[in-house]
């Protein structure tokens, strides 16, 4: 799943130079049978496993305010390789 995530990103940073909305990358992204809920982690910079946990805590918080419940939005992190430990810890300290 990886390689497709890379390939999202590439089209949204052609877009970004293109100078197209956040909006018109969603809507292309989701015309194409991308989740919005992808979408906003490769948006996001959290599809792939880093040490940003900055990141990693605005995920979060954006994704809980679009309606995305914990139990998912910890799947979706996991899945793409972020440690249990640094995904607990993210949810602890913006509890």
């Amino acid at each position: 799943p990886h390689e497709k995530y890379h390939r999202m990103e590439s089209f949204i940073n052609k877009a970004m130079e293109k100078v197209y909305s956040r909006q018109r990358i969603v809507s292309e992204l989701k015309q194409r049978g991308w989740r919005t809920d992808i979408i906003e982690m490769v948006l996001e910079g959290v599809h792939e496993a880093n040490r940003n946990v900055h990141k990693l805590k605005h995920y979060i918080k954006r994704s809980r305010s679009r309606g995305y419940r914990d139990r998912h939005i910890r799947d979706n992190l996991l899945h793409v390789g972020w440690k249990k430990e640094q995904v607990d810890e993210a949810f602890k300290e913006i509890q």
